[in-house]
């Protein structure tokens, strides 16, 4: 099952790989191409935008954005957004509207850099003689606002991204850069003039002035990028010196060391001088770096003098500084050039220059809220300042000039401890562990968004052989969902091991000729359901010609006596949930289990007929999000008694550090759900979870652990694998004529690594499974991910609640995920 999901990250693999990347101090600028400014438009929770700054003639702040968010789950939204903040009169209006219809290029154009919606239109002017290229940009984001403008790019002063080619400007995320996790990009016109005019309540504003463009992109979850943004433009009083800082702290999942290791400090400037641009900057400050003042290339903003805002709760700076450091694009001026603003802003009751402290989730557009949902729950916040301020240079020959003009600025806090994993036991009291299955529970959801959805039928059959059949629906965000039938057949005692994959087409739930969403059919297998009759019980029938030399026909029912179950009740039972906001989760993962089942039917291989009885469970499962941010490490076991109706289910994933009880970097938390069936009863359901820090209490009611012992350095794979392993359940008894509390135990040596007893195979996971798993995995390329999977006679050890024990023969199967 864990092929599926499998997440796994070297915590020694960079998998942060910053814009200045192999990037040296002659090759800062990168002269734009045409298209690095048409839209793109991604899917897979990308926000892509286009944002013009302005500061006009009577001193006022100008910005009109437009913003495409792809919540990868619906389809995009469009926002036109629009500010205008007057820092004499301290009029301030925000506009932002919803729109509908929008397409690149705009109708009559096969520009991309164009763009029409039912509430603005973008057009794009090329270059003429004397004048750069221009947007025109007129739009109606509110009853009250008009907006009609024209933003030229200044001739003299060309558009820039940080470092050369295809690539230049980018910041990628995950180990491979060719397939990464997602990225951002900026591409810069550093200095623009506009003209033209707004609107406001029937009020016509000049809209004449200097300023600057970036498209800018977020190629994946808002909340995966960065833990913190800083940005500032200065825009001289001449009209012809500006300068230009955006950073971000990217989040703990990703930096030098892999997972865990974030928290660097990216950050990309410029400098414009009379009219030239002066300087491109650029720098990386890796965490456990101190900056260094030696280094012939810097660009970083500071916040100085901290003190508590008792508004937001954090502590936000009394003073701001920007640094630009680097080679001179000044012809007449080579050697190193540099500049500075240090700007005090006071104490955070009595900001100098305050816009506004913009708390997310009260003020911001709903695209943003969308973005950003992850910290809902939270008070995360913008700071966002205008102010007089002074941009000190210091020319190659050791000059220096200082310019008059305005600071626009922005900082962002947001609470680093607030918790963002929610377990699915969380609020599960002992008497409800219980949650019985809806109907709807074993639909086919098909969610898109980097989410794994799978549906996997185990079973011993009686000859001994391990038989699984599994449907996997995997939408990585940007492409098409991937669906693939994958089959399984172990037997124990001829070693025969057969595997096959196959990605199919034509996948559509519910199949025809029904509506019941538990079905399902492609090219390759047919899935279809008949629900519980007086004589018969809920069946899935399975038909799959997955490979030339594979044939499946086989019915799975399940057990009568034994219901189906989540851990937990209602339709939020079964689901762990991940980030601040239940209600707006970043991700989920969930288990619906028949934990008891039958099968009857015929596996053809090779031509030779094997006959396909008996028992075993079915699962329904989830990982809506990327698995490289749902877990570190599982544990899968499912032990099957002599005789088919004693058996014991367990799942168990211990999350990535970006998720815990204290936010990004507080992972480690174990989760685990489990039940114990007895004499063809449900027994006990079982649910656990241990957070890092805290030690397992043996004393506590309910209990659902795995555990490893005795590790030893396994010289094939390189890690340290168990030669003795655990599960334990302990709870409530669900049996009727026996209350109290049921336990149940498995003791598992499977010996040394180099040769263990009942191992199925050591899986590669880059190696070895589906292609389409190494799609949703790709972020692991160069790691060397294991799936270790066993199949050995054991003994389930029952503790009944009047205190008699009871021995059961049987098998176990079981995998362990080993990632560091």
């Amino acid at each position: 099952m864990f092929s599926s999901f499998f997440s796994a990250s070297d915590p020694n693999a960079t998998n942060l790989h910053p814009v200045t990347n192999g990037v040296t101090p002659d090759n800062l600028f990168g002269e734009l191409a045409a298209d690095d400014n048409d839209w793109v438009c991604p899917g897979g929770f990308a926000a892509e935008t286009h944002v013009w700054y302005n500061r006009l003639e009577d001193g006022s702040f100008l910005m009109c954005q437009v913003i495409h968010s792809s919540v990868g789950l619906w389809y995009p939204t469009v926002q036109f957004t629009f500010r205008l903040f007057n820092p004499a009169t301290k009029m301030h209006i925000w506009r932002s509207a919803n729109v509908s219809g929008f397409v690149s290029p705009a109708p009559g154009t096969d520009d991309k850099r164009t763009g029409k919606s039912d509430k603005f239109t973008v057009l794009f002017k090329p270059a003429a003689a004397g004048t750069g290229e221009t947007y025109s940009i007129t739009s109606n984001p509110a009853d009250d606002v008009q907006v009609s403008l024209d933003v030229t790019r200044v001739a003299s002063v060309p558009g820039f991204k940080l470092g050369k080619g295809p690539k230049g400007g980018n910041t990628y995320f995950g180990a491979d850069v060719e397939n990464p996790d997602g990225y951002v990009w900026h591409k810069f016109w550093p200095s623009t003039t506009c003209k033209g005019t707004i609107v406001v309540n029937g009020k016509a504003i000049p809209a004449n002035g200097t300023g600057m463009f970036v498209h800018a992109i977020q190629g994946m979850r808002a909340n995966l990028v960065a833990s913190r943004w800083n940005f500032a433009l200065f825009v001289g009083d001449d009209g012809k010196t500006s300068a230009t800082m955006m950073e971000f702290t990217n989040t703990l999942g990703y930096g030098k060391k892999g997972d865990g290791s974030g928290g660097a400090v990216i950050n990309v400037g410029c400098v414009v001088k009379d009219g030239q641009l002066a300087v491109v900057t650029g720098e990386t400050i890796w965490p456990g770096e101190l900056a260094d003042d030696g280094v012939p290339v810097q660009s970083r903003a500071k916040h100085h003098d901290t003190k508590m805002d008792e508004d937001t709760g954090y502590n936000a700076p009394t003073r701001l500084s920007y640094h630009w450091k680097g080679p001179s694009l000044l012809g007449d001026a080579p050697g190193t050039l540099a500049a500075s603003v240090d700007l005090p802003v006071g104490d955070p009751q009595a900001y100098s220059g305050l816009i506004e402290k913009v708390d997310f989730l009260a003020e911001v557009p709903q695209v943003i809220k969308a973005i950003i949902a992850y910290a809902a729950g939270t008070k995360p916040y913008i700071y966002c300042w205008m102010n007089p301020g002074t941009l000190n240079i210091t020319l190659p020959d050791g000059k220096t000039e200082e310019v008059k003009g305005v600071v626009i600025n922005e900082a962002t806090a947001s609470d680093p401890n607030a918790a963002n994993i929610h377990p699915v036991t969380n609020g599960v009291t002992p008497a409800d562990l219980f949650g019985e299955l809806t109907p709807e529970d074993n639909n086919w959801v098909c969610p898109g968004g980097f989410a794994t959805e799978t549906h996997v039928w185990y079973h011993r059959l009686e000859d001994g052989s391990f038989l699984m059949c599994q449907v996997i629906h995997s939408s990585v965000g940007l492409w098409y969902p991937t669906v693939q039938f994958t089959f399984r057949l172990f037997n124990p005692a001829t070693k025969e091991h057969i595997w096959r994959s196959a990605n199919v087409s034509g996948f559509v739930s519910p199949a025809p000729g029904t509506d019941d969403k538990r079905t399902g059919k492609s090219d390759k297998f047919t899935v279809l359901f008949k629900p519980a009759t007086a004589g018969t019980e809920e069946t899935y029938s399975i038909t799959s010609n997955p490979a030339d030399d594979v044939q499946i026909s086989l019915d799975v029912s399940r057990v009568a006596s034994v219901p189906g179950f989540k851990l937990g009740k209602g339709p939020k039972g079964g689901n762990t949930y991940f980030g601040a906001n239940l209600e707006s989760p970043e991700g989920y993962v969930w288990h619906k289990f028949w934990p008891s089942t039958t099968c009857k039917g015929t596996i053809v291989v090779s031509g030779k007929a094997i006959s396909a009885n008996g028992t075993g469970m079915f699962v329904h499962a989830i990982q809506g999000m990327r698995p490289n941010l749902v877990a570190s490490r599982w544990n899968f076991a499912r032990f099957e008694g002599e005789g088919g109706k004693t058996s014991a289910t367990m799942m168990e994933f211990t999350s990535t550090p970006g998720y815990g009880k204290k936010g990004d970097g507080s992972g480690g938390v174990v989760v685990n759900v489990g039940c114990v069936v007895k004499d063809g009863q449900l027994a006990v359901v079982t649910g656990e979870t241990i957070w890092p820090g805290e030690l397992a209490d043996d004393g506590v009611p309910v209990q659902s652990r795995a555990k490893h012992y005795d590790t030893k350095k396994d010289k094939d794979t390189g890690y340290n694998a168990p030669t003795r392993l655990s599960y334990h359940w302990k709870g409530p008894s669900l049996l009727g004529d026996a209350p109290g509390t049921l336990a149940a135990s498995l003791d598992l040596p499977v010996g040394d690594p180099q040769a263990y007893s009942g191992l199925i195979g050591k899986v590669d996971v880059l190696a070895e499974i589906p292609k389409v798993v190494k799609a949703v995995i790709a972020y692991a390329a160069g790691t060397k991910p294991y799936i270790y999977t066993f199949l050995n006679p054991s003994t389930l050890n029952i503790t009944l609640p009047d205190g008699t024990t009871e021995e059961v023969k049987g098998v176990v199967f079981n995998e362990a995920t080993f990632i560091s």
